[in-house]
């Protein structure tokens, strides 16, 4: 049996990130936490298959993510749906990622994989930097209040339904 990945830690993250306010570095670590946990479906999809890399686990996890809200909305129920469908893909997908593969049979493993690894960590890093150099840059003009109203319908996570987030309200 393989180690579990690391990205399984976003979920005991995340929670440690609710318990901290939710603004400044809070609300940072919280959207860092919760991007973790949307990756850990892919993850572990691109493992069982023995894909190596960021690029199968994001679109994998966005595949998953994609089949959640077609069947949320197809059925007219809220995001508690979404999310417990991204949980049975992440337990259904979960033993078949940490079956034991040899590593012949790994795709995308290679004699350069450990100097490609470093240059990753730095350009993550260099965007994370880039990402709070222009955190508290944005202005609020234009159509940004009509969005920002929109992310504020996002708050009634527990009542969201199609019907909650029209356009107009009664139609």
């Amino acid at each position: 049996m393989r180690r579990p990945p690391l990205v399984l830690l976003a979920v005991p993250a995340l929670a440690l990130a609710r318990v901290l306010p939710a603004e400044g570095i809070g609300l940072g670590l919280r959207l860092g936490a919760a991007t973790a946990c949307l990756l850990i479906p892919g993850v572990l999809i691109s493992r069982a298959l023995r894909l190596r890399g960021f690029a199968p686990a994001l679109a994998w996890s966005l595949g998953a993510l994609l089949l959640a809200l077609a069947i949320t909305f197809g059925v007219h129920s809220s995001l508690w749906l979404t999310l417990a469908i991204m949980g049975a893909v992440t337990a259904v997908s979960l033993p078949f990622a940490l079956r034991e593969v040899p590593r012949d049979r790994v795709r995308g493993l290679g004699r350069r994989a450990g100097r490609i690894e470093l240059a990753k960590v730095g350009i993550v890093a260099t965007g994370i930097a880039f990402g709070i150099a222009l955190w508290h840059v944005a202005v609020l003009d234009g159509d940004a209040f009509f969005h920002l109203a929109r992310v504020r319908k996002l708050e009634v996570f527990g009542s969201l339904s199609l019907q909650d987030v029209g356009e107009f309200k009664d139609g």
